[in-house]
């Protein structure tokens, strides 16, 4: 339950989405672990994904571009409606969700080209300690 929920006085003690988090520790994690799924997951986690999937569905990611969001009327409304959905207060934490896989695939291709330059030295010094 939010924080500002207009119905939170009718609680003793309101829900503070404990039932997710327990839902995920006890059954979703176990069932994953026996399926040889090793990774965390949290809430926020799913609430990320719902919010960039929102998002990217409804706006082609050609469509954003690093400068000028709030220049363009479509973007600029389609963020408050995801803005709105997600209960955050500011429009920047929104904006966080543009190009985030875009952002991702480009980390993971910088991270690849590391590990084989990495690779690359360790066949040399292989090669050097054979000659040596």
């Amino acid at each position: 339950m939010a924080d500002n929920d207009q119905f939170s006085f009718l609680y003793r003690s309101p829900p503070r989405g404990n039932s997710v988090t327990q839902f995920i520790r006890q059954q979703l994690k176990p069932d994953l672990m026996v399926h040889g799924h090793l990774f965390e997951i949290r809430f926020h986690d799913l609430r990320a994904t719902f919010g960039m999937n929102l998002l990217e569905n409804k706006l082609p990611i050609e469509a954003v571009g690093y400068g000028g969001i709030m220049n363009n009327p479509e973007i600029f409304q389609l963020l408050m409606y995801v803005r709105e959905r997600m209960g955050h207060s500011q429009i920047s934490t929104t904006e966080l969700y543009l190009k985030y896989r875009q952002r991702y695939n480009l980390a993971l291709g910088v991270q690849d080209e590391y590990e084989a330059h990495l690779e690359s030295l360790v066949e040399l010094l292989e090669v050097d300690d054979v000659l040596d």
